[in-house]
Order: structure tokens, then sequence, then C-alpha cells
């Protein structure tokens, strides 16, 4: 599954270690490539098969990148299992931009059309379409810069090449705490864990009903009985409120939360209409 993640370091093999410590023995994996979705679903496989619940698959997690291409179908191919984190994203600045909050940054990009630039990780990654929504919402017209990757999008705004960015707390947390960026606003309804001090997007600027971002979570295959995804979301519950596994979590700047797998459905329902019509109205081409 290519595309954008949702931090910067290996969190896998960590919380595999820490959920193989509750008797439910389901592992937290978080999906990084092609070659250790792989592995991760094979590791996956065998520990739901210790639950004999008669089903030995379940999918290794999906992200809100992976979540963004299926907006394009209208469904989801398989059942949700649980949400288990929420991936904010944050508006972020060079420090040097001469807005003191996210009110004067948008009167400011406002009133300079084309004149500033944004960055993002990729036109059909969540970074664009989340930021997309709030020059759409803010009226703002400025430039679009494409990055293949993270990295060297938030890197040119450090640098002052680029003005502005909405990309994960994951991703910009460290540069926010280090004083190399500037943070006015995060992405869902409410505010982040991580940046507890930084308002929301929806009540800084004030833009009601922006509120949106990515997440991860588990689906199990098509055709699972729902007595079964009942109780691996059961499982997975159990395993979200371990104080060290919301510890790690926090550390990596997303939100723990679980849900039932008709409470992850209404989610991704919800987001696949936001996201839907953020590709429509942008004519984004997701491969």
């Amino acid at each position: 599954m290519a595309g954008q993640r949702v931090a910067t370091e290996r969190i896998d093999l960590d919380l595999c270690r820490l959920a193989g410590e509750h008797r439910t023995g389901l592992r937290l994996l978080e999906v990084r490539d092609d070659v250790e979705a792989a592995r991760d679903q094979a590791l996956a496989e065998r520990e739901v098969a210790r639950l004999n619940l008669g089903y030995t698959e379940v999918r290794a997690p999906i992200d809100g990148v992976v979540g963004n291409r299926s907006a394009r179908t209208g469904s989801y191919a398989t059942p949700g299992v649980s949400l288990i984190a929420l991936v904010p994203f944050v508006l972020v600045t060079n420090p040097s931009f001469p807005a003191r909050d996210l009110k004067e940054f948008i009167a400011n990009v406002r009133a300079n059309p084309g004149k500033y630039s944004f960055s993002s990780s990729g036109t059909a990654a969540s970074a664009y379409m989340v930021t997309a929504l709030f020059n759409s919402m803010a009226q703002l017209d400025a430039q679009h810069v494409p990055y293949k990757g993270s990295g060297p999008a938030i890197a040119d705004i450090i640098g002052g090449q680029i003005t502005y960015t909405i990309e994960t707390v994951a991703a910009t947390v460290g540069h926010v705490k280090s004083g190399r960026l500037k943070a006015y606003g995060v992405s869902f309804s409410q505010r982040a864990n991580a940046m507890p001090d930084v308002p929301t997007i929806a009540e800084a600027a004030p833009l009601p009903g922006y509120d949106i971002g990515a997440w991860i979570g588990y689906t199990a295959p098509a055709g699972t009985p729902r007595e079964a995804v009942a109780r691996l979301a059961a499982e997975m519950q159990k395993i979200a409120q371990a104080p060290e596994i919301k510890e790690r979590y926090l550390s990596l700047g997303l939100d723990p939360i679980s849900s039932t797998p008709d409470e992850m459905a209404t989610f991704l329902r919800q987001q696949q209409e936001r996201y839907g019509a953020i590709i429509k109205a942008q004519g984004i081409k997701i491969e």
C-alpha cells in the first residue's frame, strides 16, 4: 500500500511486543510498505487463529490514505472491525510568517492571491486533500507545490521556500516543539493530544464544519460473520485500553481510540463522503 505514512518512525514491532503481553494475543500493526504489509498480514493471521474463532485472517490496518482511495468506489471492500487511532493534521508555517494567529494568517493569504505557496506529499495524498478543503473553505488562492513525501514538503517550509502546509501532527510535532515551525490549528474538531495548546482550525479561523484527518483501523475479510467481527472488535478494544498502548500512540502524535464495527462503519461513511467530495471538486486522479 503506497502512500503517505502517518508516523516517521517504525512502531509496528514495538506495538507487537506490547500487545503480545495481553492475553488476547492480537497485535497492533501499522502498514509500512508492500513487503512489510505482507509480513504483518501473516503475523496478524497467526495471532487471530489463537482466538479460536474459526477464522484465521484479519487485515493489517488500513489508514486514511487507503480509505481515501476507497472514496472513488462508493464503498469499502471489507467490513470494519475497529478503529485504533485518529491521525490529526496541523497547519504550520515558518516561524517568520507575519501572523500571530490563524485569523491573521487567513487574512494575509486571502489579501494576496497567488503570492503564497503550500506544499503536500503529493496531489493524491491526504495532506493535499486536507489542505485543499481548508483553502476552499477559507477562500484562499495559493500555489500548490507537490513533493514526494512529507519530509521534503516540511523541510522547504523550515527553509523558507514554501509558505505553509497542513501535515500530520506526527510529522511536525518535533519541529513545532523545537521552534522550527509555527502551528496555527489542528484539523479535527477536537484538539490533538500531542498539541493540547494548539486550537482547532474550526475554532481558530473560525471555519465551522472543518473536521478532517486520517485514521488507522482494522478490517476483516469480506464475508466474515458479524459475530466473528464483533468478537475481534471486543478483543481489540481490550488492547486499546492498555496504558502502554495509549502512551505509545500519543508519543507518536496519534490519538488512540477504539470503536465497535458499527461505529467504524459510520465513521468510514462520513470520511468517504468528505474525501469523495474533495476528490471530485479538485479533479484528483488516484491510481
